[in-house]
């Protein structure tokens, strides 16, 4: 159950000009600013504009540019930037998560990422967290048992606003979550506008915490029950 991924041809296309544009843009007006003397500003503006158009085309080169690939799931197209770069997406269709570079393929139930990509939304009311026979709740990357500690998340825009802007108000939100002694990162609270989120590493534990906490729904659709479903269809076509 793979996918093949190709460039997003008109996209790819849109976005090169663009940058192109810009490019040549900041040319002439260091031109301009020689020739007339427009001094400091007129060098900083220029090289600015070359800078972010010729340096973003040297970086789509080299990172790959906008690409497209069918979801292993159902088919609906998966689209992102940088087609060189390993991703791990989610399906906004059915709910799979898939991975791969050149390809995409679903992600074993068992996957760990290098970071809590694997988001589920919160829960109405009090949060559940999986545990083990005798109860204990577990942290979130082992079978270990866990202690709390306090997690906090912000919204990036508005982050970045607090860091330009002299005057500016930003929320905190702020979360108790499972951890081990060796294993403080599994968990990440994440923030866009007002919805909150948690993003996990471990797909086996987000699994456990979306069934816990009964938020599966369309959104989580695991590679095991996407097996059987696929293994279904074909008992099937051999009937």
């Amino acid at each position: 159950m793979e996918s093949s991924v190709r460039t997003d041809t008109a996209k790819d296309r849109k976005v090169t000009i663009y940058l192109v544009t810009v490019g040549i843009i900041g040319v002439i007006i260091i031109v301009a600013a020689a020739l007339r003397s427009w001094g400091y500003w007129g060098y900083f503006g220029g090289g600015f504009l070359v800078v972010s158009g010729f340096g973003g085309l040297l970086g789509k080169m080299k990172e790959g540019g906008f690409a497209v690939a069918p979801c292993p799931g159902c088919g609906a197209p998966l689209k992102f930037q940088f087609a060189k770069q390993a991703r791990i997406l989610q399906c906004a269709s059915c709910g799979l998560w898939s991975e791969g570079t050149e390809t995409m393929a679903p992600v074993p139930d068992e996957r760990v990422a290098d970071f809590p990509v694997f988001s589920s939304p919160l829960p109405e009311g009090e949060v559940r967290w999986p545990a083990n026979d005798a109860g204990e709740v577990v942290c979130s990357m082992c079978d270990r048992p866990a202690r709390f500690i306090k997690i906090e998340g912000m919204d990036p825009v508005r982050a970045l606003g607090s860091m330009v802007l002299p005057v500016s108000v930003s929320t905190v939100h702020s979360i108790m979550v499972p951890v081990c002694d060796e294993h403080h990162d599994g968990v990440a609270l994440l923030v866009s506008g007002s919805q909150s989120a948690l993003g996990f590493r471990s797909r086996a534990y987000q699994l456990r915490f979306c069934a816990v906490n009964g938020v599966m729904g369309m959104a989580e659709v695991s590679f095991s029950v996407l097996r059987q479903r696929s293994k279904g269809v074909t008992e099937g076509r051999h009937r």
